[in-house]
């Protein structure tokens, strides 16, 4: 029995069992965030996919809604979840199903019946949000703007690679990304005399496109030509 919490008051959630060996969520400490789900029953669902049955369907008190997750020793099997993450809804009334996916080398169908009666799962408790959505013609700048998909913890942000500004002509930031990838490309293909003499040429002659690609396939075939290993000598 898990003491209360004075700082944060517990609520009640009421539990109906839907299968003979269901049992309650269950914590092992009194700090522990979630409430670990017993399976008691393993259905098939074709393509190595399983839903697991924790016999269990719940009723949150209203403002609250409950996120199911997988356990840390889910690592120990060959399961993962095939949802992700459960969302049980403040009036889902249904039983709690697990869905997972096996992606190891035996019977699956086995391997999911050796989880029955095992804690595999567990779920969190949610304080639901209201909210409502209303359509803008434009957002309040940040400082990290659109930068996403690995744009942090990379050190110091890099201004040439990050995404045009929208009021910024689109022929504009098309040829300002062509400059930027040429550069990028002669910088990581050529030596640092070759970029010497490929910087004065440009600032001598005005090359193009064109001529820089000359100038750098050129450079290339010297390299490969000085990397090339002799042809043995036949005895």
């Amino acid at each position: 029995m898990v003491p209360p919490n004075p700082v944060n008051p517990p609520i009640s959630i009421k539990v109906k069992f839907v299968h003979p060996n269901a049992k309650l969520p269950s914590q092992t400490y009194a700090h522990d965030s979630g409430w670990d789900l017993t399976i008691c029953e393993v259905i098939e669902k074709g393509g190595d996919v399983f839903f697991l049955n924790t016999g269990i369907a719940l009723e949150p008190p209203t403002g609250f809604y409950v996120e199911v997750y997988p356990r840390s020793s889910i690592f120990k099997t060959n399961f993962i979840f095939a949802n992700s993450v459960g969302i049980i809804d403040e009036d889902y009334r249904g039983p709690i199903m697990l869905p997972v996916r096996y992606f190891g080398s035996k019977n699956g169908q086995e391997e999911a019946l050796q989880l029955v009666g095992q804690k595999f799962g567990q779920i969190i408790i949610r304080k639901r949000v209201e909210a409502s959505f209303y359509q803008v013609e434009e957002l309040k700048r940040s400082e990290r703007d659109q930068g996403g998909f690995g744009s942090t913890g990379k050190g110091e942000k890099n201004p040439k690679f990050s995404l045009p500004d929208r009021r910024e002509p689109l022929a504009d930031a098309i040829e300002k990304f062509e400059n930027l990838v040429r550069e990028k490309f002669i910088k990581e293909s050529i030596s640092p005399l070759e970029r010497r003499a490929f910087k004065f040429h440009n600032q001598s002659s005005g090359a193009g496109p064109v001529e820089n690609k000359k100038i750098v396939r050129k450079a290339n075939q010297q390299r490969i030509y000085k990397k090339s290993p002799s042809p043995k000598k036949k005895p």
